[in-house]
């Protein structure tokens, strides 16, 4: 895999470790223009990225690649453009991969929109043959209805203690999704939590017992406390904001504690979250 490797892990997004793995997801990167007519006439893949990458880390001076699988533009149908967040199941044998798709004409407004269109999707790995599961991607132009903008620009996953779960932040429309995947070659979609207010940019997640904690990367300054007792419709119990939490970007949950990097504040917080009904 040591060529593999070397453009798999290219423009790394994200990573969670099991057991003795580390699991990374590489978003894509932007190819070469042509033409004169500026930076609209770029391609958005340029062969590199949009995978998932498996490193044994068993021996940590001696980390190996042990699989990998890629699927973008130069890899279609481009299941996992934009790779950026990722999660594992508690058997080991499933990863769950959330992609953002493109960045938007507004952010930048550079950003180029073709030959890939998707603005968002999901999507199961079969960590024993590493293979995209088939029928496991969900595209976010495929929800309709009251599911729609369910995976516009998804960044973020976490699955539930149970495992039948996954929970996919929708950036870009202020949503949580929750997924079963008790089935991974037929996941169903549920009705997403849409709320602008505690939700205004979901970022990250993590999920610990009956709820649900997310950082928002947004000017106002939000950790977010969800409640999924009901797994299949996630409820809102608490929020604060801080401005420790400027640009909240990263989550982790330990024990009574939820870690958040903030890029915006240049800080690290501990959120105390022994009572999920009012962090501190």
């Amino acid at each position: 895999y040591s060529t593999v490797a070397s453009t798999y892990l290219e423009n790394g997004s994200n990573i969670t470790i099991a057991n003795n793995d580390a699991f990374v997801v590489s978003k894509n990167r932007n190819g070469p223009c042509t033409g004169t007519a500026g930076p609209t006439t770029c391609g958005n893949d340029d062969g590199s990225g949009n995978s998932l990458t498996v490193v044994n880390i068993s021996d940590p001076t001696n980390p190996t690649v042990s699989g990998a699988v890629q699927s973008g533009i130069s890899q279609a149908p481009a299941e996992l453009f934009g790779a950026y967040g990722v999660a594992v199941s508690g058997t080991g044998q499933y990863a769950y991969v959330a992609a953002q798709g493109l960045l938007g004409t507004g952010s930048p407004a550079t950003q180029p929109q073709t030959p890939d269109t998707s603005t968002g999707s999901f999507s199961i790995v079969d960590l024993l043959s590493m293979q995209i599961v088939q029928g496991s991607h969900i595209d976010n132009s495929s929800l309709t209805l009251s599911k729609g903008g369910g995976l516009n620009h998804a960044t973020s996953v976490a699955i539930s203690g149970s495992g039948t779960y996954a929970y996919v932040t929708a950036f870009n429309a202020n949503r949580v999704t929750p997924i079963d995947v008790t089935n991974p070659s037929a996941p169903i979609v549920n009705t997403p939590l849409s709320d602008a207010t505690h939700l205004p940019a979901p970022a990250d997640l993590a999920v610990q017992g009956n709820y649900l904690y997310v950082a928002n990367q947004s000017s106002s300054n939000e950790f977010t406390v969800l409640d999924v007792s009901n797994p299949a419709s996630p409820k809102w119990v608490a929020s604060i904001t801080s401005p420790l939490l400027s640009g909240a970007y990263r989550i982790h949950v330990k024990g009574d504690f939820a870690y958040v990097s903030a890029s915006s504040a240049s800080t690290v917080a501990a959120i105390d979250i022994s009572d999920p009904t009012h962090p501190r």
